[in-house]
């Protein structure tokens, strides 16, 4: 892992799944039902998030998204295999612009991403500012699935 920020590792990352621009990082028994999808340090969150939503009988599937385009590239079984169309309740968290997440959220689906330039804080306090928690990606899983 490398990065700039310090991060818990978790050791579930899959380098056949990241040669593949994206994959199931964990999964639940049966449909899930909602999708957490991220594309790097936010996948600490959504592992949290899914804690939190488990424990309330939510069934969640946690997708990262290395590369967006090398996923593009993939079979269409591939993908649909990983974000199936009849899970709609889908939210991407990405501590950059929401924008070139909505092919995969859809109409039904929430961002928790931040879509300004230019703040400066210590990083818990802007992640506390933009919703980057535990709890508000739980919240606005459990919003998308109501």
């Amino acid at each position: 892992m490398t990065s700039r920020q310090k991060l818990v590792a978790h050791g579930l990352s899959s380098k056949q799944g990241a040669l593949r621009g994206g994959y199931i990082l964990k999964d639940c028994k049966g449909t899930p039902d909602v999708i957490l999808m991220s594309s790097g340090s936010e996948v600490g969150i959504c592992l949290e998030a899914e804690r939190e939503l488990s424990a309330g009988g939510v069934k969640v599937r946690i997708v990262s998204m290395p590369c967006m385009d090398v996923f593009e590239e993939q079979d269409g079984d591939y993908k649909q295999k990983v974000l199936p169309a009849n899970v709609r309740a889908r939210v991407a968290v990405e501590a950059a612009s929401s924008i070139s997440w909505g092919k995969y959220v859809g109409l039904d689906g929430a961002y928790v991403c931040m879509d300004e330039f230019g703040m400066s804080a210590p990083a818990d306090k802007l992640a506390q500012k933009y919703g980057f928690t535990a709890k508000n990606v739980a919240a606005t899983a459990n919003a998308v699935i109501n």
